[in-house]
């Protein structure tokens, strides 16, 4: 069973185990540093329970309503927008957080990471293959 961190750019949150059959955490293995969590997910005396921390990761996935995203999850060959979050590791482009991978998941075919400054992306994310563009940078004229 895979194993994940959850992180906050750089601190981590919580490690657990995740069922990729039942799109579903199976087993908090440790919580460290409950005040980088996401909102919600712990309570006010520091605890975590499965139950929350897979509402949370249900409500992470990209809303199925959302405009074209059949035509994206058709083109990845994806059921849901779950399996979308579970294949981008909770990557998101409006928050700090997402997961690390503990150990790989047996899923037919060896993933490798690339880590970056603030997060790490799995090489079988969509979002690994974009070529992001460098930021310009600006001189003042003298």
């Amino acid at each position: 069973m895979p194993r994940y961190r959850l992180m906050n750019k750089t601190m981590p949150v919580l490690e657990f185990e995740y069922d990729l059959d039942l799109h579903a955490a199976t087993r908090i293995v440790s919580c460290e540093n409950p005040a980088f969590a996401p909102l919600g997910l712990f309570d006010e005396r520091g605890n975590v329970s499965k139950r929350d921390l897979n509402y949370w990761w249900r409500h992470r996935a990209i809303p199925a309503s959302r405009e074209q995203v059949s035509r994206l999850l058709d083109s990845l060959r994806l059921e849901s927008t779950l399996e979308l979050a579970e294949k981008n590791i909770g990557l998101s482009l409006s928050d700090r957080t997402g997961l690390t991978t503990l150990t790989r998941p047996n899923v037919g075919r060896t993933s490798t990471s690339l880590t970056t400054t603030s997060r790490t992306i799995s090489a079988s994310s969509p979002w690994a293959r974009t070529r992001v563009p460098r930021r310009p940078t600006w001189t003042t004229p003298r």
